[in-house]
């Protein structure tokens, strides 16, 4: 299969596809006017955020944006905390950016949060490198405090249209979630068991794969939603979270074995 046509078979359409683009469209551009109107600085890493916020339930979106905006809140301080202390020392800077790499690699490897990770580091890395510049210390503190206004004007958009168009229930959307892959892995196998051709199989294949490279996390956001706002999780299979982990390492055989 030549890579058009991979490319093709990652764009189909998958549940909830759809839904979430148009979310995603429809807080972008509620965050490009307000940043427009208010004529807020630092735009672009507005509209950054707005990707990187989780749309899984409109209760975990409140989360991980409140989490997003404490990540950014530090990456600031830590920018400033070290231009600061070193007195914008270049040779203080570019060992930061080295440190500050490490421990987000680290972060995101070894937590479930790498998307926090991901913010701190890019953040961190915009900033820093702008005292390069021969820019007045006001100046660059004004641009870094602007940083943070911008992502509460992204984050809060994203939440807000998550809130009013999202999916309330995670329950139910967990049960979508699990039965998209208990159809995927049923499809791949039930192929291989008909003894279909390999490129027939490789279309199944690489569904099984797309599924199996999403992992677990945002399932086990959905399942701690659950917990956390007390609902009823009679519809969900019995122990949940370890069913979940399974699942998702059953995915990542499956899609090996298929390959």
């Amino acid at each position: 299969m030549t890579w058009p046509d991979r490319l093709w078979q990652d764009l189909q359409p998958t549940p909830g596809r759809l839904s979430t683009s148009l979310r995603i469209v429809l807080a972008t551009v509620l965050t490009l006017i307000l940043l427009m109107t208010w004529q807020i600085p630092a735009a672009a890493i507005g509209l950054y955020l707005v990707f990187m916020v989780s749309r899984d339930s409109p209760a975990v979106s409140l989360r991980g944006g409140i989490l997003s905006m404490l990540t950014l809140s530090a990456a600031v301080g830590a920018v400033l905390g070290v231009v600061g202390l070193t007195d914008n020392e270049p040779t203080a800077r570019v060992v930061s950016v080295g440190a500050v790499g490490f421990v987000v690699g680290m972060v995101m490897r070894a937590t479930t949060l790498s998307g926090l990770g991901t913010i701190f580091g890019f953040i961190y890395c915009f900033l820093i490198a702008n005292w390069g510049f021969h820019v007045p210390a006001d100046t660059q503190v004004r641009g870094s405090l602007w940083v943070i206004s911008a992502g509460a004007v992204a984050v809060a958009c994203s939440v807000a249209v998550e809130y009013s168009f999202g999916v309330a229930s995670p329950v139910d959307r967990l049960q979508q979630q699990l039965q998209i892959r208990y159809k995927a892995l049923d499809n791949l196998f039930k192929l291989m068991a008909e003894g279909v051709t390999a490129e027939q199989l490789s279309a199944a294949t690489n569904q099984v794969t797309r599924l199996a490279a999403s992992g677990q996390t945002a399932m086990q956001e959905l399942y701690n939603s659950v917990v956390d706002r007390n609902l009823d999780p009679s519809p969900l299979p019995i122990g949940s979270r370890v069913h979940i982990t399974m699942l998702a390492q059953l995915m990542d055989l499956s899609a090996t074995f298929g390959f």
